[in-house]
């Protein structure tokens, strides 16, 4: 497995790569590292095609939207939080009631369900 070092590097040196941020963003979430600037940059980067990432990314492309929200909410970036919310609340928000999941993420935003 790489470290985050050389995974952070490789993102570094090619910032447009959904493989590589994706590398790099799946370390972090399952290494439970705390590196919110990273993961707002590299996450708005491999969100800002919708379409493109959920294609690249497959089902994880909704773990990227969720730990891109928290870290927006830790760097205090108001718009890619409002994005990864409406994203999350497009998909997950519809049933009723909503999941679980989305209920917790709720509350840090304050005007989301749960909160």
């Amino acid at each position: 497995m790489a470290s985050y070092a050389d995974l952070h590097a490789a993102v570094q040196a090619d910032p447009r790569s959904l493989p590589k941020i994706a590398a790099l963003l799946k370390l972090i979430r399952t290494q439970k590292l705390r590196q919110s600037q990273v993961v707002a940059t590299h996450g708005k980067t491999a969100l800002q095609d919708p379409r493109r990432a959920a294609r690249v990314l497959g089902d994880d492309v909704w773990a990227v939207y969720e730990q891109t929200l928290v870290a927006a909410l830790d760097v205090d970036d108001a718009p890619l939080r409002d994005a990864c919310q409406s994203a999350l609340l497009k998909r997950f928000g519809g049933a009723n009631p909503p999941s679980q999941r989305l209920q917790r993420l709720g509350g840090p935003l304050g005007g989301g369900p749960g909160g």
